[in-house]
């Protein structure tokens, strides 16, 4: 996504340094996911593997007026983020589909691990 916004003072645009605001700013996400299915009677096994790249700038160049004085601000940003996890999944369903019974577990780059057990069951 881009984005980009200018502002002139009294909307004259007929010189550059009546140019008030300069906004400038992107951001982008790649995605990438890798996951295998494996069926084995009533048990489904989930694993995989995941991986993200996302990016951000922003250039802004902003005068205000405080006070009858010029302010100005002039802001960079170059941030670049790469994220990575993996994860697996553990399911029984019941062969009468009375109740399914799922494990799962994540685990991302910062050591964080995310165990969850569910049941459900219908009647």
């Amino acid at each position: 996504m881009y984005n980009e916004n200018f502002k002139y003072k009294d909307n004259n645009d007929s010189s550059p340094a009546n140019k008030i605001l300069d906004y400038r700013s992107s951001e982008q996400e790649t995605k990438f996911r890798l996951e295998n299915n494996s069926l084995l009677n009533n048990f489904r096994l989930i694993t995989g593997i995941n991986a993200e790249l996302a990016d951000y700038y922003n250039r802004t160049n902003q005068q205000t007026y405080v006070d009858n004085s010029v302010q100005t601000l002039n802001y960079r940003t170059d941030l670049t983020l790469f994220k990575w996890g993996m994860f697996g999944s553990l399911s029984y369903d019941h062969p009468d589909r009375l109740f399914t019974v799922a494990m799962k577990t994540v685990s991302q780059r910062d050591g964080t691990v995310l165990p969850s057990i569910g049941i459900m069951a219908e009647f």
